[in-house]
């Protein structure tokens, strides 16, 4: 699977990202006014269905703690392996994120952080990879340095609109929760793990839950190449994903409080929509967006 991801995060995003790291030097990714990446990856679902994808993210970074986002994704489904069964591929919705951080300087470096997320139905609904109306969500988090080398993050949410987008956690439209540890390995490489999983469930299901690991990699300045693997149990989670990405908005991910690498990766490459009556209608990205 590797062999195939590889090539197509990096030609994606290499032209973009490596301008950008060389006009932007050793800056961390805090002094930039615009920070970008792609990520690739697949999922495998309980019930058969496989997906694979790649998104991008372009983000605005108009004043420090103050950042506005778009996360345009291609995503193809594949049902079962049964030949009847042919893939469908396209768009997604387009996530448009707002996103809020504030770092209080008093020992651990607390971080506060909130982040609201609307969905443009620019997906194709006769194909099922788009809703045809506007989803939201919001969430709250914290980002802690116990020290240099240490960082963790707690977070909730849930979706405020009558459908829910989802990534590795399949389609739920329930309050969810994450944490996350990370640790800097070397000047280079930072490794985390951690679990983001629903609250509730419908009536008679296991509420999802989706553990990830990951490694990122400093390229040059902020230029970070990650590699992230899930297992997920319980309700939709998809049993396993893995995804790799490259750009500049992966760099010091773990330092906020409205995002994490465990989010990012749950929610990068999409997965299925359902109405609250649980009628599956379209693919995307994130939780209840």
């Amino acid at each position: 699977m590797l062999r195939t991801l590889a090539p197509l995060s990096l030609a994606l995003a290499l032209p973009l990202a490596a301008a950008q790291a060389q006009s932007s030097g050793d800056d961390s990714s805090e002094t930039l006014h615009f920070t970008t990446g792609v990520t690739a990856g697949a999922l495998r679902f309980p019930d058969g269905r496989t997906q694979q994808g790649a998104s991008a993210v372009v983000r605005w970074h108009p004043a420090t703690g103050v950042s506005l986002a778009v996360s345009p994704s291609y995503t193809r489904i594949v049902e079962s392996a049964s030949a009847a069964n042919a893939p469908r591929s396209g768009l997604s919705d387009l996530p448009v994120e707002l996103a809020l951080d504030h770092t209080i300087h008093v020992p651990m470096s607390p971080t506060v952080g909130a982040s609201l997320v609307a969905t443009l139905p620019v997906g194709d609904t006769a194909s099922g990879l788009g809703s045809g109306s506007v989803g939201s969500s919001a969430s709250l988090g914290i980002g802690l340095s116990p020290t240099d080398k240490w960082s963790v993050h707690v977070g909730a949410g849930r979706p405020l609109s009558d459908f829910a987008i989802d990534g590795a956690l399949g389609a739920n439209h329930s309050t969810w929760g994450d944490a996350e540890a990370s640790y800097q390995l070397t000047d280079r490489l930072e490794g985390s793990f951690g679990v983001d999983a629903d609250f509730t469930a419908d009536s008679g299901a296991t509420p999802a839950r989706t553990f990830v690991g990951g490694l990122a990699f400093a390229v040059h300045g902020p230029l970070t190449l990650t590699l992230n693997a899930g297992h997920g149990a319980g309700g939709d989670a998809a049993r396993w994903s893995l995804s790799l990405g490259l750009g500049t908005d992966f760099a010091s991910i773990e330092a906020l409080g409205s995002s994490s690498r465990v989010r990012r990766a749950v929610a990068a490459l999409g997965g299925h929509s359902q109405k609250h009556s649980g009628r599956p209608i379209t693919a995307g990205n994130g939780h209840g967006a």
